[in-house]
């Protein structure tokens, strides 16, 4: 019985290990949407903030 629960414990620290190595990645590629994300929001404010001062530079009224 003891064989087993070490054999069974020693799987289970194996799968974390190998868990732990997948992780790595994984927070890498997170930390990359993240940042991603927020650039592109910054981009989309700009964006929007930059057209509309182009509306005003046009005059409200034809002909004027």
């Amino acid at each position: 019985m003891r064989t087993k629960i070490t054999q069974f414990l020693q799987e289970q620290e194996q799968k974390a290990m190998e868990l732990s190595r997948i992780a790595i990645p994984y927070n890498v590629l997170q930390r990359d949407v993240a940042s991603d994300r927020a650039l592109f929001e910054s981009v989309t404010l700009r964006f929007k903030e930059t057209h509309i001062t182009a509306g005003m530079d046009s005059p409200a009224f034809p002909g004027d």
